[in-house]
C-alpha cells in the first residue's frame, strides 16, 4: 500500500541515495572498490560528526561500534572490532582517516566471513548460490532481512542474469544491503515519502536556521523530528522506542539528519518490531512445536492490536504466496515463526483490511481529499467518519489522530489515514466487547 507514483519512485530513491547506480557500475568494473564509494564516504563523514567530541576533531573509540552499526553492519563483534581500532591508533581518540581505516578494514573481515559462508552453503560445489540458499546464508549471519528483500536485491546484483548468485556478487548484494540497511525499494520510498513531507511542513525559515547557528541542509531535516517520522512509519505502537532513539539522537552533533542516517535509526526500530513479532509468536506456540494454528494466530493478533476474521487472514498469506515471499514449504494453516513474520510486515502495509476494504477506504479518502493533496484534516475527517455512518466527536477524533501522527499540521496523508481506520475500528470493538463481558456478568449474577 502506497500512494506514491510508480514513475516518481526512482527519482525519490535517486535523490536521497544517489550512490545506487554508482555502485553497480563499479561492480561491473574490474577491481571496483565497493566500499569507498562517494555517498558512502560522505554518509561516514556525517556520522564521524555526530560523535565528534567537544572542542575537537576526534571520536572516542567507544564510539566506533555506534558508527559501524549505522553504516550497515548491525551484528558487530565488539572482540574483532577493538583490535582494528588499536591497529589505526594507541589513543582513545581517532580522526577521521582512523575511522576510514578502521572501516575498511573491517569491510576486509567481512568479505573473508562472507566468503567462508558462501563456500559453507555452496553444498554442490558449484560456486552459485540459489535464492533459498542465499535467504538462509543471511538468517544465519543474524541478518533480518525478509525474503521478498533478498529477491528484489538478486535481482539488482545477478550481473550475468542466471538467476544465481557467486561470492562477488553475493558481496555486492551484502553492499546494497548495507546501503538499504536491508529495506526493500516499497519501504525506502514510503520512508522518503515521510521524510520529504516532513521537510515540507517545517520549510518555514525559522527551521532551516536553528538557535545555536547551525544551518540546515538542503537534503536534511531537523533532529527533532526524528520522532515524527519513525512514529509515521512504524506506527504508534513502537512509540516509546521512537522516543528512546530520538532521544538519543539529540543528544549527538548536528542540527539536522540526512535521508541515509534515518535509514540507520529505522533499522534499528525494524529489528525491535520484529523481536515483538518474535515475542508474540512464542506467546502463542502454547506446544512450543515451532507452529502456530489459525486460532493461536487470531489471539496473537488480538493480543497486540489487530481484531481480525479468518478471512482476512487467509487473504494475506494468499498475497504474499502471490509475490513469491511464501516458501513451499511453509504450512499455510499452521505458519512458523518465519511464516509468521512475513504475514506481519504485509499486515503492517494493509492495517489487517480484505483488499475490498482497502478500496472502500480509498474511494472515500478520494472523495474527502477534494484539492488532491492526498492528505486530510480533523474536521475533513470527522465529516468524512460521519457519512460512512459512525457517530464520533471531533476531539476523539483529534485523539485518534495524535496517536497516529507527529505531523506539525495534523494532517494524515493515506497510509495513516489507513491506520486511523484500523484503530477507529478497534475501538468500537473493544467496547463491543466490554459491553458483551459486562452483559455476561450480570446474567451470572441473575
Amino acid at each position: 500500500m502506497s500512494d506514491i507514483d510508480e514513475d516518481d519512485e526512482k527519482a525519490e530513491i535517486e535523490a536521497l541515495l544517489p550512490d545506487f547506480d554508482q555502485i553497480l557500475q563499479r561492480a561491473r568494473a574490474a577491481g571496483g572498490d565497493l566500499h569507498h564509494t562517494e555517498a558512502q564516504t560522505t554518509h561516514l563523514r556525517e556520522l564521524f560528526d555526530r560523535f565528534q567530541l567537544p572542542q575537537m576533531k576526534e571520536v572516542h573509540r567507544d564510539s566506533v561500534i555506534n558508527i559501524l552499526q549505522q553504516l550497515g553492519y548491525p551484528h558487530l563483534n565488539e572482540e574483532e572490532v577493538k583490535p582494528l581500532i588499536d591497529k589505526a591508533t594507541s589513543c582513545d581518540t581517532l580522526f577521521f582517516e582512523d575511522i576510514l581505516a578502521v572501516m575498511s578494514s573491517y569491510a576486509e573481515l567481512e568479505k573473508a566471513r562472507l566468503q567462508e559462508m558462501f563456500a559453507k552453503f555452496d553444498e554442490n560445489g558449484n560456486g552459485k548460490l540459489e535464492t533459498d540458499e542465499v535467504y538462509t546464508l543471511l538468517k544465519s549471519m543474524g541478518f533480518l532481512y525478509l525474503r521478498g528483500m533478498v529477491k528484489e536485491a538478486i535481482v539488482l546484483v545477478d550481473l550475468d542474469g542466471n538467476g544465481t548468485l557467486n561470492c562477488e556478487e553475493l558481496a555486492l548484494l551484502m553492499h546494497l544491503c548495507r546501503h538499504t540497511q536491508g529495506f526493500a525499494k516499497d519501504d525506502v520510498v514510503q520512508m522518503s515519502h515521510i521524510f520529504r513531507r516532513q521537510q515540507l511542513a517545517r520549510r518555514a525559515p525559522a527551521a532551516n536556521c536553528l538557535e545555536d547557528g547551525d544551518k540546515l541542509g538542503e537534503k536534511e531535516l531537523p533532529v527533532e523530528h526524528l520522532y515524527a517520522v519513525l512514529k509515521a512509519y512504524f506506527g504508534p505502537q513502537l512509540k516509546a522506542k521512537a522516543q528512546a532513539l530520538a532521544k538519543q539522537r539529540e543528544q549527538m552533533n548536528g542540527a539536522g539528519i540526512t535521508f541515509a542516517e534515518l535509514l540507520g535509526w529505522a533499522a534499528q526500530m525494524r529489528d525491535t518490531l520484529f523481536q515483538e513479532y518474535r515475542e508474540t509468536f512464542d506467546r502463542f506456540d502454547l506446544n512450543k512445536n515451532g507452529v502456530i494454528s489459525m486460532d493461536e494466530m487470531r489471539q496473537g493478533l488480538l493480543s497486540i492490536g489487530y481484531t481480525m476474521s479468518l478471512k482476512a487472514i487467509q487473504e494475506i498469506i494468499s498475497s504474499v504466496q502471490r509475490e513469491g515471499e511464501w516458501h513451499e514449504s511453509w504450512n499455510a494453516c499452521e505458519p512458523s515463526l518465519d511464516a509468521f513474520m512475513h504475514f506481519m510486515h504485509r499486515l503492517q502495509r494493509t492495517e489487517g483490511f480484505t483488499a475490498s476494504e482497502l478500496r472502500e477506504i480509498n474511494l472515500s479518502f478520494q472523495r474527502f481529499d477534494e484539492d488532491g493533496s492526498r492528505d486530510i484534516d480533523a474536521v475533513e475527517l470527522n465529516d468524512m467518519l460521519h457519512n460512512l455512518g459512525h457517530e464520533t466527536k471531533y476531539d476523539e477524533v483529534q485523539l485518534l489522530i495524535h496517536q497516529i501522527t507527529a505531523s506539525p499540521t495534523g494532517r494524515l496523508d493515506f497510509r495513516e489515514y489507513v491506520r486511523f481506520m484500523r484503530m477507529h475500528r478497534e475501538s468500537e470493538l473493544k467496547h463491543i466487547r466490554e459491553i458483551y463481558n459486562m452483559n455476561e456478568r450480570d446474567q451470572d449474577l441473575d
